[in-house]
């Protein structure tokens, strides 16, 4: 209720306003007599005062601008008094600072009394609250009923915008992003937000947001958020588009429906962890596990959805520590942080790349099991480097062969292997196939890798160390097919230059360009020691 309704009561029919006509529509929350002039930390928001201007009479003109200030602070609705018993009209001096501060003062003749006022005033609010109550209550078990049907959150969305009569949008939910029972999602822009909080649900709060449409529109129109905190940035919200002015009944239908999608994303994010982790180890099992029977093949790759056809590929990903991973501690954030976002966001890509495949996370890396459909295309190095973030810190990345679901071991010991010839060759986010390794597979064991550099003659190390210039010019030269001119446009500079190096190099006896076998471990001697 209202001021303005108030005064509509048969108890305040012949009542005046002689101030505050502009804030009439202030709430009226409760009734309090007025005994003394220091009230003001006992008041509730949206309080009446009724006096006979009794604990008021002998105040002085500050006392009683100071009395004003005060109501108006504790947020006061209106201040009745009854006249022609201690004063037959208001004083000017409690008069003026009212209508200064614009707080609503009404008049009543003294024959009212304020029992009937209390009485005609507090009947319509006890029936309004328990006319509140009883929608509370029916709310409860429309929701409980709902309940029980274990219904998905779609049908859930649509059933709560037949009871509220609204489109609903639910955003930012975990793993989903966005839904709404509109056609199609709405573009807006907000232009101004309004904080409420619930006068009858404590805690519940909800924001009044204006806004347009994105692209130049200019129409406003109004939607109601209710936040729904799951601990996830950016929050999860409830919209109501287009929505009313905010009844009462209204908002605890809101509260109501807010609370249970509270619930319903809490249990469905712990089904969806559990989810998460069962096929995890799964996926784990798969490319783990040699030991697997052809029944518990069928049977794990039926639970992950795979199977669609008996060809399988393994792609590995493992993050590396950047060339100074002081960065990430300067600005804050650990490095295991930074591979736990990038390691989420290189199975994201690769799931999308990917329909029929399914990926086992750790901290630092990514394997992803990759079922080719019937007659497709195997996983080439290319496909995985276009749909890997550009932006993630340095990693090596391994492509198996196609194989059996029963050897995807195998197949993940082919992807280890290429990771490990790029690490020793400092070949790093440049994803490469297994048939790509060529000769290097010779060097997939971890000690052969780890001692790679004894394979390289010890004069092509001298080369490299002491004369870089004309090593990188005689692997230019073999590189370009032993084309001087296409190897001068490689180094930008003269063919003449190019010839005077090749001389030198042979006068000094560091290379016989005419030896078959010393071209070949010169080759394979740039691809180890460039990187270093």
């Amino acid at each position: 209720m209202t001021v303005r309704e108030m005064l509509d009561l048969p108890a305040l029919s012949a009542a005046r306003v002689i101030s505050g006509q502009d804030n009439l529509e202030a709430k009226v929350q409760q009734l309090n007599v007025l005994e003394a002039p220091d009230l003001a930390p006992w008041l509730a928001p949206g309080t009446v005062l009724l006096t006979s201007y009794f604990a008021l009479a002998n105040c002085y003109d500050e006392e009683l601008e100071q009395f004003i200030s005060q109501m108006v602070e504790a947020k006061v609705s209106a201040i009745v008094i009854k006249l022609d018993r201690l004063v037959s009209e208001v004083p000017p001096e409690f008069l003026q600072p009212s209508r200064r501060y614009g707080m609503p003062v009404i008049t009543v003749d003294k024959d009212v009394r304020y029992e009937t006022i209390i009485m005609d005033t507090l009947l319509p609010m006890v029936n309004h609250k328990a006319g509140l109550l009883d929608r509370h209550y029916r709310m409860n078990l429309v929701l409980d009923r709902w309940r029980i049907g274990n219904h998905s959150l779609e049908e859930t969305l649509s059933y709560f915008a037949e009871l509220i009569g609204y489109q609903l949008t639910l955003e930012n939910i975990p793993n989903r992003g966005l839904l709404t029972t509109l056609e199609e999602p709405l573009q807006q822009r907000v232009i101004e937000v309004k904080r409420h909080v619930s006068e009858n649900f404590a805690g519940f709060s909800y924001d009044v947001q204006q806004v347009v449409e994105r692209g130049g529109g200019t129409e406003v129109s109004t939607r109601v958020v209710a936040p729904i905190e799951l601990g996830t940035s950016p929050r999860c919200e409830l919209i109501v588009h287009d929505a009313p002015q905010q009844s009462d009944e209204f908002l605890i239908v809101l509260e109501h429906l807010a609370r249970h999608l509270h619930i319903e994303l809490l249990n469905q994010r712990n089904i969806d962890n559990l989810m998460y982790f069962n096929r995890h180890n799964l996926v784990d099992e798969l490319l783990t596990n040699t030991e697997l029977t052809p029944r518990n093949l069928a049977a794990v790759t039926r639970a992950l959805g795979l199977g669609v056809s008996p060809q399988y590929q393994v792609v590995q990903v493992t993050l590396l520590p950047p060339p100074d991973d002081s960065v990430a501690d300067r600005a804050g954030v650990g490095m295991g942080d930074t591979y736990h976002r990038d390691t989420l966001r290189i199975r994201r890509h690769l799931s999308e790349h990917f329909p029929h495949s399914e990926c086992h996370v750790t901290t630092h890396r990514v394997a992803m099991i990759v079922n080719l459909p019937r007659d497709g295309q195997p996983v080439t190095s290319a496909e995985v480097a276009d749909c890997l973030p550009g932006d993630i810190v340095p990693y090596v990345a391994g492509i198996s062969r196609v194989g059996t679901v029963k050897e995807l071991p195998k197949l993940r010991e082919q992807t280890q292997q290429v990771k490990d010839i790029q690490k020793a060759l400092r070949r790093y986010s440049d994803p490469m196939s297994y048939d790509e390794l060529g000769i290097f597979k010779l060097f997939h064991s971890q000690e052969l890798v780890e001692n790679i550099e004894e394979f390289i003659p010890q004069k092509f190390v001298l080369l490299h160390r002491e004369h870089p210039v004309l090593f990188e010019t005689l692997v230019t030269y073999l590189e370009q097919g032993r084309n001087a001119h296409r190897c001068a446009q490689e180094l930008v500079v003269h063919p003449k230059t190019v010839q005077y190096r090749l001389g030198r190099i042979q006068d000094l006896g560091l290379a016989d360009l005419e030896n078959v076998d010393e071209t070949l471990q010169l080759l394979f001697a740039a691809r180890v020691l460039r990187g270093r």
